[in-house]
């Protein structure tokens, strides 16, 4: 993947940027985050711009995990374009949305490129299974949404032992919750989730679905790249 970068980024942005490891708990705004994280963002240091994925511990790094992040920015590049909740920027809702919809087309390309992420994927299932099991359907519509993003997340590409597990567990304990999940899944088979208009068209699908709303903008990612570039001395 990280050959990948270094040519989508001559290609699209005529600029090289590195990729720098560093430790999370270094970073004031996800030092104290619940969990393993893997997080990856543009910075500049002393007027270069660089790619820092932040991990929980650089001395015993998951090259898979890696992967994931930088491909993110892969197809950001490639023309993937989030869509932002202009009413509620940020919300768990907007995360959980461009990251459930990037993750076919991730999971395509890091295939493609020799590495097959099924076992992370599984991974997260089994946690979440573990933890839904432990806790009750809430009766508040609006505040399952954000587990309905989630949990179609995992129920659409993780192993079919995974995806069977957690069905069971989501039909005793959230059954509403998983007949939504099941909404989305249909509806994602309306589009081509690999390429970046059928990607797009998918998001705004779901946002129609389930009723996130009505004020949200596409935005390209890649636009913030050329914007931090251009402001290098």
């Amino acid at each position: 993947m990280y050959n990948e970068w270094n040519k989508i980024t001559k290609e699209k942005l005529k600029h090289e940027i590195k990729v720098w490891i560093a430790d999370r708990h270094q970073n004031p705004y996800i030092q104290n985050a619940n969990g393993e994280l893997y997080f990856a963002f543009p910075h500049v240091f002393n007027n270069e711009l660089v790619l820092v994925i932040w991990v929980d511990n650089t001395s015993d790094l998951h090259e898979i995990l890696i992967s994931h992040e930088i491909g993110h920015h892969v197809l950001s590049l490639k023309g993937h374009k989030e869509l932002h909740d202009v009413s509620n920027r940020r919300s768990q809702n907007e995360i959980l949305l461009n990251s459930f919809a990037s993750h076919v087309p991730l999971y395509h390309l890091q295939l493609l490129l020799g590495s097959n992420p099924i076992t992370e994927i599984d991974k997260r299932t089994l946690h979440n299974i573990n933890l839904f099991e432990k806790s009750n359907e809430s009766l508040d519509i609006n505040s399952l949404k954000p587990n309905i993003l989630y949990l179609s997340d995992d129920l659409l590409n993780c192993s079919p032992e995974a995806k069977k597990k957690l069905v069971a567990v989501l039909k005793t304990k959230h059954p509403f919750t998983l007949s939504q999940c099941e909404r989305v899944i249909v509806l994602s088979k309306n589009y081509n989730l690999i390429t970046p208009e059928g990607n797009l068209k998918f998001k705004k699908a779901i946002v129609k679905l389930l009723a996130l709303g009505d004020n949200w903008t596409e935005k390209s990612p890649t636009d913030e790249f050329l914007k931090l570039i251009n402001g290098l001395k």
